[in-house]
């Protein structure tokens, strides 16, 4: 898992816990825990292909400098 997807999970947590703990910031803790919930969700799912394009990508800028050189 990236920080960043370790962060939106800490955050859910706690938004969660914040909630169900206190009565005053249950109307904030609940909606932000569940927010981060659902971005730590999606980050999840395409970390995978994140990683893949940012390879690809890098491999392209390779061969570029490669082929500039050559000429």
């Amino acid at each position: 898992m990236t920080l960043l997807t370790k962060s939106l999970l800490v955050l859910a947590l706690v938004g969660f816990a914040v909630g169900f703990a206190t009565n005053f910031l249950w109307r904030i803790g609940l909606p932000l825990g569940a927010v981060c919930f659902g971005l730590f969700l999606i980050s999840k799912i395409l970390e995978r292909e994140s990683a893949l394009y940012d390879q690809e990508h890098r491999m392209r800028l390779v061969l570029a400098e490669k082929n500039t050189r050559q000429r």
